[in-house]
C-alpha cells in the first residue's frame, strides 16, 4: 500500500473514477472493515473509510500516521492549543451564562443582613422572571418587618400612660401585700416595654449602640448587691480597681441582670452561690458567670443568642420572662 500523506477523496460508480491522488491504492486491498447494508453501506478499515450505494462508491482516505506526522511535527501541539482554547471559551461561555445565579446566591446571602439588597436583571427571561421575583419577596418581607416593628413601638409607647396611671392608683392602695405584688408586676412590664423599645431601636435603619468609655467593675458590684439575699446567693467577688471598656452601659447591665436571673432561677437552692468573675486580658476584658445550676443542653447553646429563645418553652410566674434582652 503507498503512503498516503494527507485527507485523498475517490469516487467511483459505473462509468467514471475520480481521485484526488493517483497513487491511492485500490480500496479492494483494504482489508479489516464492517459493511452496514440495506441500502446504504458504510465500510470503515485500517486507513479508509467508504459510503457506498448501488451504483457508486465515496473512498474518504486518511493519512499515515507516521507519515503525516513526520511532514507536521506541530500538528499534536496545535490540536492541543486549540483544544484547550476551545475548552476555555466554553467554560467563560458557560460561567457567563450562570451569573444570574451567582447574583442570586450573593443576594440570598446579603438578605439575611440587609433586605434592601437587589438582584441585577438579566437579559435572559427565565432568569430575569427569577431576578424580579426574588425582588418581590424581599421587598415584601421588608416591608412585614418595618411594619411589625413600628406596631410593637407603637404598643409600648400607648402603654406608658396607662401604665402611669396604674402606679399611681397601687401607691394610693392600702393593702401593702396586694401593693407590692402590684408594683413587682408593672415593673416587669415597664421592664419588657423597655426592651421592647430598646430592640427597635437597635434593629431600626439609623440604629447603633450608644458607646462611651464604662467602668465595669463599679457596675458588676452594683448589680450584684441587688441580688443578696436570693438563694442560692451571689459571691461578690475581688474586682480589679478598674476595668474600662467601651460600651453602652444600659445594654451592659440588661444583660449581666438576664444572665444572673436564669442562673439564680435554675440553681438548685442548696448548691453553691453564683459566681462572678470579671478579668482582663491583653486585648479584652471578660465577665464570667458560674453556677451549679441544670444548664443548657449542648444542641441549644448556639440558639439562646436568638431574638425571643427560650430553652424552656414553658412559661409560667417562675421562669418567665421577655425573652427579648437576653
Amino acid at each position: 500500500m503507498n503512503a498516503i500523506s494527507g485527507f485523498d477523496f475517490v469516487f467511483e460508480s459505473n462509468e467514471q473514477k475520480w481521485a484526488t491522488n493517483d497513487n491511492l491504492p485500490p480500496t479492494a486491498e483494504l482489508w479489516n472493515s464492517l459493511v452496514f447494508t440495506n441500502p446504504m453501506k458504510a465500510s470503515i478499515g485500517v486507513g479508509v473509510t467508504t459510503i457506498e450505494k448501488p451504483g457508486w462508491k465515496i473512498s474518504v482516505f486518511l493519512p499515515n500516521p507516521d507519515s503525516f506526522l513526520l511532514r507536521n511535527p506541530g500538528f499534536i501541539f496545535s490540536l492541543i492549543v486549540r483544544t484547550t482554547l476551545l475548552i476555555l471559551l466554553c467554560y467563560l461561555f458557560v460561567m457567563w451564562q450562570l451569573r444570574p445565579i451567582q447574583w442570586l446566591k450573593k443576594a440570598a446571602m446579603a438578605i439575611a443582613r440587609d433586605f434592601s439588597h437587589k438582584v441585577p436583571s438579566s437579559s435572559s427571561s427565565e432568569f430575569a422572571d427569577l431576578a424580579l421575583a426574588f425582588n418581590e419577596m424581599t421587598e415584601k418581607i421588608s416591608t412585614y418587618i418595618k411594619a411589625r416593628d413600628q406596631l410593637m413601638a407603637n404598643i409600648s409607647h400607648e402603654l406608658r400612660s396607662p401604665l402611669t396611671r396604674i402606679k399611681l392608683a397601687v401607691e394610693l392602695s392600702e393593702n401593702n401585700d396586694q401593693k407590692k405584688r402590684l408594683q413587682e408586676d408593672i415593673g416587669e412590664m415597664e421592664k419588657m416595654i423597655e426592651e421592647i423599645l430598646d430592640s427597635y431601636r437597635l434593629d431600626s435603619e439609623h440604629g447603633s449602640l450608644r458607646l462611651e468609655p464604662l467602668d465595669l467593675s463599679p457596675l458588676i458590684r452594683e448589680t450584684l448587691e441587688r441580688y443578696q439575699g436570693r438563694t442560692p446567693g451571689v459571691a461578690i467577688p475581688s474586682l480589679e480597681q478598674s476595668l474600662i471598656v467601651l460600651a453602652e452601659p444600659k445594654q451592659v447591665k440588661r444583660v449581666l441582670v438576664n444572665i444572673l436571673e436564669n442562673a439564680l432561677k435554675y440553681s438548685p437552692a442548696d448548691r453553691p452561690a453564683v459566681e462572678v468573675r470579671a478579668y482582663r486580658t491583653s486585648k479584652d476584658v471578660f465577665i464570667e458567670v458560674i453556677d451549679q445550676g441544670i444548664g443548657i443542653p449542648e444542641d441549644q447553646l448556639e440558639k439562646v443568642f436568638e431574638p425571643f429563645y427560650r430553652v424552656d418553652s414553658s412559661r409560667s410566674r417562675n421562669t418567665g420572662g421577655s425573652r427579648i434582652g437576653a
